[in-house]
């Protein structure tokens, strides 16, 4: 059986019933699938199949991921968070490199795919109970500096008979995985993923750039909840990159440092709005992109820079 990046199923694994592959034509670092056996469903994911910085040229550099995936969801437990349980991995060639193959419990349907069906009814709810998760993350640490990260994706989120889990397992990992981030991005993925502020502004981008209409819900709420685990002055921060009424954005991209590209995303989502503008927003999001494994993009985040003083 393959799918249509012509990979083979594991000869050491029993082919499975069905496979339901959830990212089709994916170029990314995975791709995944809800695969059957005699009707007990598990989730898999697929690793090493993008670009060389993606790839696994050794199979010491999957054992390494492999224990950076077991911390991490450890961590994860450890601060009150559903993950998936891990079931079962094995690792086959692919030509120059290698591919992991990971099976975890599956636990239920992508929020984002409901959200979507339901037209976006109950979002509310959704981001109150996702909150629970985020507060239990910002507890786990009594500092401004998180010792677990996490992407808030809606589409890292899945239900299952109302429970909801986080099941992204990869990035951002745990600290330990900044020593393999480029040197010039370093500051980037640490301020996203283990700073309070950076994850609390991620999680306004990621809930928002959807969805443009849930800005101002998802924006009042958070700013809600970051009274609760920030200090002044970083709620200062976050408020007034929230709230365009309050200067220029000239004024504020020069207190801007250039490698923070989350600040840059969050005022081009807030830019949009007004208009419902998304390819204005997609366009921030494409120049502000960084690959972790690659210098700073520093003409292009000018070039960001100098869009969105132009809006």
């Amino acid at each position: 059986m393959k799918n249509n990046n012509n990979i083979k199923w594991p000869d050491i694994w029993n082919v499975p019933d069905s496979v339901e592959w959830i990212s089709n034509g994916s170029n990314f670092h995975s791709k995944a699938a809800r695969v059957k056996w005699n009707g007990i469903a598990k989730f898999l994911k697929v690793y090493g199949l993008a670009g060389k910085e993606d790839s696994f040229t050794s199979i010491q550099d999957i054992e390494s991921l492999i224990a950076n995936i077991a911390e991490y969801r450890l961590q994860l437990i450890n601060a009150n968070v559903n993950v998936p349980n891990s079931c079962s991995y094995t690792i086959t060639s692919n030509g120059n490199s290698n591919l992991l193959y990971l099976l975890e419990s599956d636990c239920g349907d992508c929020l984002l795919t409901l959200l979507k069906r339901m037209n976006w009814s109950g979002y509310d709810s959704w981001l109150e109970r996702i909150s629970h998760i985020i507060a239990s993350i910002m507890s786990s640490s009594v500092s401004n500096s998180l010792s677990t990260g996490i992407d808030p994706k809606i589409s890292n989120f899945v239900v299952n008979n109302n429970k909801l889990s986080y099941v992204d397992m990869v990035w951002p990992l745990n600290k330990s995985s900044l020593n393999y981030i480029h040197t010039d991005m370093s500051k980037v993925w640490e301020f996203r993923y283990f700073s309070k502020i950076g994850l609390l502004i991620n999680w306004i981008i990621q809930f928002s750039r959807l969805n443009l209409s849930n800005y101002r819900l998802t924006k009042k709420y958070i700013l809600t909840q970051a009274k609760l685990f920030l200090n002044d002055k970083d709620f200062e921060v976050l408020s007034e990159y929230c709230d365009l009424e309050k200067g220029e954005i000239g004024q504020k991209l020069e207190r801007i440092p250039l490698w923070n590209v989350d600040i840059l995303r969050l005022l081009g989502v807030a830019l949009s709005v007004d208009s419902n503008d998304y390819s204005f927003m997609d366009e921030i999001f494409s120049l502000s992109r960084t690959n972790p494994h690659e210098p700073l993009p520093t003409q292009m985040i000018l070039k960001c820079r100098d869009l969105l003083n132009k809006k």
